[in-house]
């Protein structure tokens, strides 16, 4: 097997740790960008069982470089009177894409090749569900069906129905209609067309752009097919922001992020269901995010405060519950139709400054609190004039004999 071909997939998967496993031994031959077919044959020995080749998945070696062609290989092992397997990788079953894209073989061509074994996926460009698939002669294939850990790998009958009616989407000619065939084969106007649609059905700041789809499942790794895409804009929200927001709906949407910007690239989008993506946007249409933070002399209910409006303590440490006060920044929030609150609890005792002033700069506004059984004293004066000198509007609010006097309805943003 090839150097350059020693490849790790998904979830660190790696052929030479899967024949490890198998009891095989791997010669590795020729270099990593260069592997003639005399490397083959040159390795070959009265131990030698197979020449496998992989097929690169998800990389590409280009520059100064050199692979062995498949009709080489298969006949170099034909004469050394040895097996030939093709790991093929993503199943690709029929062209859909120019060579000038993706100039993979389709499984159809590389079986004409004369490789003994030829290994598959079921799913990724094939089209159907997950499945490892196997082609050979009928005396390969028996003899891997009596192995005894067939009985576990086998797939069941739900997979093969799948798979069987994929298959015959490729015998009676309506390949086109499988969703990654029809992904990768719709024509630019229809890409804008939909991308137009789109964009006018969000119910928030969009705009059409150009993009560049990636093949990905398995193939053609490098290529990429011109595409339009639908950026969104969300008030106050960056586009990692956004992207999180996406995943995080009811039904989840995928884009991605180019030139700062939250794309959704419409080729892998169904018309159909554009109505999902208007309610993924119509749940965070123009809300604000706002932040506050608090400021007060100690124990004037700054904590009792947040704790009354969010349901959630912001004192989280075991010593702030013992002694009733707060010594590291504290953090908690709430969410109206309006806005997305959230709330920066920060110390006030005097001995604690470092922290206090660590929390007091990039809030939107202030809550300032103070006991009106107790008498101002300098240092709420001082955090007045903190929080004035950086233009944080304020807003007062009154603590009496352990009950709150304010209610988080009253807040307005």
């Amino acid at each position: 097997m090839s150097r350059g071909e020693l490849v790790e997939i998904g979830g660190s998967f790696r052929v030479p740790d899967v024949m490890s496993k198998s009891g095989a031994k791997l010669k590795e031959i020729g270099t990593t960008n260069k592997t003639r077919i005399q490397d083959y044959t040159d390795a070959v020995s009265d131990k030698t069982a197979m020449m496998m080749k992989v097929h690169k998945s998800n990389y590409e070696i280009v520059g100064f470089s050199e692979e062995a062609g498949l009709e080489e290989i298969a006949a170099a092992a034909k004469g050394h009177d040895t097996l030939s397997y093709y790991d093929a990788g993503s199943g690709l079953f029929s062209k859909v894409l120019p060579d000038s894209i993706c100039d993979d073989k389709t499984i159809p061509d590389i079986v004409k090749t004369g490789f003994d074994i030829i290994s598959f996926s079921g799913d990724k460009m094939l089209g159907g569900t997950q499945a490892g698939i196997i082609i050979g002669s009928k005396a390969l294939i028996s003899k891997l069906k009596r192995n005894q850990l067939m009985r576990m790998f086998r797939v069941d009958k739900l997979t093969l129905a799948l798979l069987q009616a994929v298959f015959r989407k490729y015998i009676d000619g309506s390949a086109a209609d499988i969703p990654v065939n029809a992904m990768l084969s719709t024509t630019l106007k229809s890409l804008l067309d939909k991308a137009e649609k789109l964009a006018e059905s969000l119910p928030c700041e969009t705009s059409v752009v150009e993009v560049k789809s990636t093949i990905g499942g398995g193939s053609c790794p490098t290529a990429e097919i011109a595409s339009y895409g639908v950026s969104l804009k969300l008030l106050n929200k960056k586009p990692q922001q956004i992207e999180k927001l996406m995943r995080k709906n009811q039904t989840p949407v995928i884009g991605r992020i180019v030139d700062d910007k939250f794309i959704l690239d419409v080729r892998t989008i169904n018309e159909k269901r554009l109505s999902d993506y208007q309610r993924c946007c119509g749940a965070y249409p123009m809300k604000k995010s706002v932040i506050f933070g608090t400021a007060g002399h100690i124990d004037h209910g700054k904590s009792s405060l947040i704790l009354a409006m969010t349901g959630k303590d912001p004192d989280r440490l075991k010593e702030e519950k013992e002694k009733g006060i707060t010594i590291e920044l504290g953090f908690a929030g709430m969410e109206t139709e309006q806005a997305n609150i959230s709330f920066v609890d920060v110390p006030g005792h005097e001995g604690l400054v470092k922290t206090m002033i660590a929390g007091s700069v990039g809030f939107d506004s202030v809550l300032f609190l103070h006991r009106r059984s107790r008498r101002a004293k300098a240092a709420d004066y001082r955090a007045l004039q903190h929080h004035q000198n950086h233009r944080c509007p304020l807003l007062r609010n009154r603590h009496h004999k352990g009950r709150l006097m304010h209610k988080a309805a009253d807040i307005r943003c």
